[in-house]
């Protein structure tokens, strides 16, 4: 029993990478026993690449054009990170920090150059990054 949400199509369509919120014992509660962040394969719909969410948590945002990386959004109280986990060997890597807190509804561009977000509580902006370019140090 569980849940499986956020899906992410990889650019070539045969994986797609999603959050899953499972129960292993027989009696669900309203905890979680298991979170993690996995890729399905679409053509036999079987995992073939799973994390736990203590070790990449956050809000999926996409693949990078190259479909090597995931890229994740998280929120960390008075600021917010763009990382990014490579598929092969499991290294994350945080990209940019962002000033602002209360972040939610984050979503990339498919090239990976551009991302928007919604900033606030109880008053909104949307911020808008763009020619954001992952490997420039």
């Amino acid at each position: 029993m569980g849940w499986a949400y956020g899906p992410h199509y990889s650019p070539d369509g045969y994986r797609v990478a999603l959050k899953i919120l499972e129960h292993v014992g027989d009696a669900p509660g309203t905890v979680w026993d298991k979170k993690e962040i996995a890729v399905v394969s679409t053509e036999n719909h079987q995992r073939i690449w799973s994390i736990s969410e203590e070790e990449f948590g956050g809000q999926l945002i996409g693949w990078s054009p190259d479909g090597n990386w995931l890229y994740r959004f998280a929120d960390l109280g008075d600021s917010s990170v763009v990382s990014r986990l490579r598929i092969e060997g499991g290294q994350s890597q945080d990209i940019v920090t962002l000033p602002w807190p209360r972040v939610s509804y984050v979503a990339m561009s498919s090239n990976c150059s551009s991302f928007v977000s919604v900033v606030g509580h109880g008053q909104f902006d949307i911020w808008l990054v763009e020619d954001f370019d992952p490997d420039i140090e």
